[in-house]
């Protein structure tokens, strides 16, 4: 369910009185980030994220943060610290992506009506030229888990936040792409986070019987790129376009989970002369050593992977220095988890199973004994749009030796539970379930 911008313009007024409480108000040993807030947006920063300079897309590193609060917003002076949710966006999302559900005015009135306690929203863009990271670092996207890493440092130092807390006042959610990411990194860094919930996530890749989950994707993907099974030539040409929903989401997560290089780098032979007076390298007659060596080194096409769908629009850059290379062959393509035959790549499907969250979990049971976990799906958020019901059934059974809470939801007045219906009342339990995790810092709440 979506509202209009009108609908969220008091919430943002408010957003905005209530980072002037808050913005640069910090604890003793955080000092203040310079990065101003957007002019005439309210909660919102551009920031500088240098985990993502020389991604292979040219992706920017510049990234809007935005930021909610649960926070009584007259008061005139600093307020408690604030334990922190970092709530990560779907595919197709960016840092305002909540913004459509109302999360500011469902945390004012939560907070009103005393249901939760003050508390920080804080969320990212991590879009790329893919439409969607998964929250991963990939040689084929960028470093998207670290830019998640960087926001919470700058969050840390920038506002008044409840440090001393420590994981117990810091929680992560998110919804579809934004689920998966969260729970991959509480299974990543249980020392980071006390608590995490996923709304609708991809969160069992290859389903209850390690043949379902993406795997029913692959007649949708064929069908968008005109592919029939067997033909290895339209195989390779499967290409995300804009009206390709699911291709584009399953090479989303191919970047993420299974890139490959599909160039080799060839080096020079090395060098002990100088190329311009051909005397030993450090006793020539001048700094010539440091000029570019010739040939140069070179790429060199490796076609052998006949699997491998190929993207040539990356830049290839041909640099040296004596002796020194500067550069890596930037990966060109991904493996999908199926070949043209829709079975299923013994090579490539462990790579997604590294990163699957149900595998994970299965393989250190554990690994949630400190962390409260929640996790919600609709109804119908099934074959008809991802089968992610199914996954999280599958997940929720996968569970069933550690404490956590699975919500499913129902549709009502004739609109489905789907992947992003009821999205609101979604919102307002899981910030109602981290509240209840939170260690808040002493005072009133």
């Amino acid at each position: 369910m979506r509202i209009s911008k009108r609908h969220t313009k008091s919430a943002l007024g408010a957003a905005l009185a209530i980072l002037a409480v808050v913005y640069g108000c910090t604890q003793g040993d955080n000092p203040v980030d310079p990065a101003r807030p957007i002019p005439g947006v309210a909660g919102s920063q551009i920031l500088g994220f240098p985990v993502l300079a020389n991604n292979p897309w040219n992706d920017p590193t510049g990234r809007v943060l935005s930021v909610a609060f649960a926070s009584d917003a007259s008061l005139k002076v600093p307020q408690q610290p604030f334990p922190v949710l970092y709530l990560l966006h779907d595919f197709d999302g960016d840092a305002k992506y909540f913004e459509q559900y109302n999360l500011q005015g469902i945390l004012e009135d939560l907070y009103r009506n005393g249901e939760i306690g003050r508390m920080m929203v804080v969320t990212v863009d991590a879009g790329n030229f893919f439409h969607g990271s998964y929250y991963r670092n990939s040689a084929a996207s960028g470093q998207y888990a670290d830019l998640v890493g960087s926001v919470i440092a700058h969050v840390e130092r920038t506002f008044r936040v409840y440090t001393q807390g420590g994981r117990s006042a810091r929680a992560i959610a998110g919804h579809g792409m934004g689920g998966f990411g969260a729970m991959r990194f509480a299974m990543d860094r249980p020392d980071l986070f006390g608590a995490v919930s996923s709304m609708s996530g991809p969160l069992s890749l290859g389903g209850a019987d390690g043949n379902s989950g993406v795997f029913n994707w692959i007649d949708s993907v064929f069908a968008e790129n005109n592919v029939t099974a067997g033909n290895d030539s339209a195989y390779l040409q499967i290409f995300p376009s804009w009206d390709r929903k699911y291709t584009r989401r399953l090479i989303a997560m191919a970047i993420a989970f299974s890139p490959h290089a599909l160039e080799q780098l060839v080096l020079p032979a090395p060098r002990d002369t100088c190329w311009v007076c051909k005397r030993p390298l450090g006793i020539c007659d001048g700094p010539w050593q440091y000029e570019p060596c010739a040939p140069c080194s070179s790429f060199t096409q490796n076609d052998a992977y006949s699997t491998t769908i190929k993207f040539a629009t990356l830049e290839k850059k041909r640099t040296c220095v004596d002796t020194v290379l500067f550069i890596n062959p930037k990966p060109l393509g991904v493996d999908l988890p199926f070949d043209s035959r829709r079975e299923k790549i013994a090579a490539v499907w462990p790579l997604w199973l590294s990163q699957d969250i149900k595998s994970c979990y299965v393989a250190n049971p554990h690994i949630f004994d400190s962390t409260a976990v929640y996790f919600d799906c609709g109804v119908d958020d099934d074959e008809r749009e991802w089968g992610y019901i199914s996954q999280n059934r599958d997940f929720n059974t996968a569970m069933a030796g550690t404490p956590h809470v699975y919500k499913e939801y129902q549709g009502f007045g004739g609109v489905p539970a789907g992947h992003s219906q009821f999205l609101q009342e979604r919102l307002r339990e899981i910030i109602k379930f981290h509240d209840k995790q939170f260690k808040h810092a002493p005072g009133p709440r």
